[in-house]
């Protein structure tokens, strides 16, 4: 990217307001854009008549930097923006395009979705770098995901296609793996979409049969049980309708949550193929949740239960004992993982986009191998806002320690991120900005961490005693004041493996965040409960 265009790009990256569908502004109407546009031509009557890539370009970043002080005229703002949308489209410049079509976005009634891929179509064929193509991927394959989501496997297989073709187009092998999986999912997802056949009757209103069948289709197609048991308890089967109710019902209580997975565990005894190992994950997912502070016999049958389910699924079931409360658990297990996404297996069940992410067997069952470009990206969300009380804790084992890189980043000067220092040494930042940017604070391990030696590192933040805390292989190292009231909440989405320090090299594994203090006996646990086979 041009040194320009680069600085305009990092002093832009302010996280934007978000607006309700109320306070968002009408796009102005043509007669109102035509004049300004009009008055933009004129005044830079010589930008427009350039033609070189590097020109155009420039006065893309020009028009984008003029929206930003055009706030308080919104049909300026909006025709300068789409300017600037237009012109990085002719000279490939896909930071630009992509911020400008953001902040429309933010404050405009507009279809994004539609935007952006129209976008994506202008600025394909304009690429000149590798990293903008990739950049141009990630957006596109977002647009796939929440067309996904919405049922609108219509969009979602425009997206995936052209993800696809500009994958194919620089020849990127991991991409074109991504792109590829997504538009097999997609195509996936659409028949079976479209065998549901009539899922409303005449006026509009669900019927029990189409409940039944849209939340089946949800859990055991879409893997989103989220969505798809609430339709299941509407339903006209009355097995699954009661059986739905008393999971919603369930919440985090122990002993229903395990009865619960018993149930489903029967019923996927009594199905074939595909149902009974999504069913079968699906129960396996239920009984890890439920055994938290299960003992004895109890403790002993769940454990009969998993090991059953991991001989008829195949892939090894992590059986590890988290602590209640976690906001994002990756336990990196081969039934969390597809080809491009892993599933959080806390109450939460986000969904984290994989790029360039592999994952490594070994005696500790399966980790994933970052290279320095691959990343695990969640979508940002109110749950992993952590600002208060917090315990963050995973393995690692770096490759080397050439360079700093980070294991995990939300925020440097909000919420929280972890770097890894050349020393070994690994910092963990916060701060009162919001964005990254000062003011934050610093607070850093002890003792180092070794290149390619498997590593159990825990970060505590302790808001009623402002004190934090390091533990390192499940004993607490050092310890230290919190100087800030408390840290700010910030827009950034999650990434694993990846960050502004630089991209992680080597594996991680068992990756949790808590809204709250761990107590020294739950780390602990937590150590031995995963360590077999790293040391």
């Amino acid at each position: 990217m041009r040194w320009s265009v680069l600085l305009l790009f990092l002093s832009l990256l302010a996280p934007l307001a978000v607006l309700s569908a109320e306070e968002l502004l009408p796009v102005p109407l043509p007669a109102t854009i035509a004049p300004i546009r009009a008055e933009i031509e004129r005044i830079h009557s010589n930008a427009y008549g350039r033609r070189s890539t590097g020109e155009r370009a420039a006065f893309a970043a020009t028009l984008l930097e003029l929206a930003t002080t055009a706030a308080d005229k919104p049909d300026e703002r909006y025709t300068l923006l789409r300017e600037a949308v237009a012109f990085a489209g002719h000279s490939g410049e896909v930071s630009v395009g992509l911020l400008a079509l953001a902040r429309i976005e933010a404050h405009y009634r507009v279809a994004a979705d539609a935007d952006l891929l129209a976008f994506a179509s202008d600025v394909a064929s304009n690429l000149t770098t590798a990293a903008a193509a990739t950049a141009l991927i990630d957006a596109v394959l977002r647009v796939a995901d929440r067309a996904i989501q919405a049922d609108d496997f219509i969009r979602a297989q425009q997206a995936a296609q052209q993800a696809d073709s500009i994958a194919r187009r620089i020849k990127d092998r991991t991409y074109g793996e991504i792109t590829r999986a997504m538009l097999v999912r997609v195509k996936t997802l659409d028949r079976a979409y479209r065998d549901l056949g009539a899922i409303q009757d005449a006026l509009g209103q669900w019927t029990a049969d189409g409940h039944h069948r849209y939340g089946w289709f949800a859990c055991v197609v879409k893997q989103d049980w989220r969505a798809g048991l609430p339709h299941l308890a509407q339903g006209d089967q009355e097995e699954l309708k009661a059986l739905a109710m008393r999971e919603l019902a369930a919440n985090n209580k122990t002993a229903e949550l395990l009865a619960v997975a018993d149930a489903w565990y029967a019923l996927a005894q009594d199905r074939r193929g595909d149902e009974r190992t999504e069913i079968g994950i699906h129960a396996a997912q239920l009984y890890r949740r439920g055994s938290v502070g299960v003992t004895g016999l109890e403790a002993a049958r769940v454990e009969r239960q998993l090991d059953l389910l991991a001989k008829e699924l195949g892939p090894r079931l992590r059986r590890t004992r988290y602590p209640p409360g976690a906001v994002l658990m990756l336990t990196c297990e081969p039934e969390t993982l597809t080809a491009v996404a892993i599933q959080d297996q806390s109450a939460q069940h986000h969904v984290g986009r994989m790029v360039g992410v592999t994952s490594v067997t070994g005696p500790y069952g399966t980790a994933l191998r970052f290279d320095g470009k691959a990343r695990v990206d969640f979508t940002n969300h109110p749950s992993l806002q952590v600002a208060g009380d917090l315990t963050l804790t995973m393995w690692l084992a770096p490759d080397d320690l050439a360079a700093r890189r980070n294991p995990f980043n939300k925020c440097y000067g909000g919420e929280g991120t972890l770097t890894l220092e050349p020393s070994g040494l690994i910092t963990f930042y916060q701060g009162t900005a919001g964005k990254n940017a000062e003011p934050y604070e610093e607070f850093t391990l002890s003792p180092a961490v070794k290149p390619k030696v498997w590593t159990y590192v825990t970060v505590v933040r302790d808001m009623t005693t402002k004190t934090m805390a390091w533990y390192v292989n499940g004993k607490v190292t050092v310890t230290g004041p919190i100087p800030y009231p408390k840290p700010a909440i910030s827009t950034n989405d999650v990434s694993i493996g990846n960050g502004y320090a630089g991209g992680f090299v080597g594996m991680l594994d068992e990756i949790a965040l808590f809204p709250r203090v761990l107590t020294s006996a739950e780390i602990l646990g937590l150590y031995g409960a995963t360590m077999s086979g790293r040391q």
